[in-house]
């Protein structure tokens, strides 16, 4: 299989080098989008002959991606999107822990509740607000009748 991953995984590797690029601000936007042109071409070439691989996990891997290859470039026509998922499983990652050092819920209504504080604790986080004086302010809002606080700031 290294035969065929190989030319991919050097293709990925200049992406790479050049989103670095982009991020410390040593490479334009618009030169990082001519110089993705030749990696999304040989990358898609890659795909194409994925499908007839002798290796079935290969193969299927090709068509999933072949199959949502314009959204795999969204951060290329994009500003602001990043190439990996990592905020995301950033984000994630403490509800898994929580998950795994509590067990899980017990009904319906104790996990949208840990649901809703988890979301509330991540958002806040990626807003600089402080979740407790958030929640603090949540529930004030609520005995005095008065809408809730925004969870965006200069909302």
């Amino acid at each position: 299989m290294g035969d065929w991953a190989a030319p991919g995984l050097i293709q990925i590797d200049l992406m790479f080098l050049l989103w670095h690029g982009v991020r410390a601000g040593t490479l334009s936007r618009a030169a990082f989008q001519a110089s993705m042109t030749g990696i999304q071409t040989a990358f898609h070439a890659l795909l194409i002959q994925g499908k007839d691989v002798p290796w079935e996990k290969a193969r299927g891997f090709s068509r999933d991606l072949a199959n949502h290859e314009t959204a795999l470039w969204t951060f290329v026509r994009e500003d602001g999107i990043e190439p990996t998922n990592n905020a995301a499983e950033r984000a994630l990652r403490p509800a898994v822990l929580w998950r795994k050092g509590c067990f899980g819920t017990q009904t319906e209504t104790g996990s949208q509740a840990v649901e809703r504080l988890l979301t509330i604790r991540a958002t806040c986080r990626q807003q600089g607000l402080d979740p407790l004086e958030y929640l603090t302010a949540l529930v004030r809002a609520q005995w005095a009748g008065t809408p809730p606080p925004s969870l965006f700031v200069g909302a």
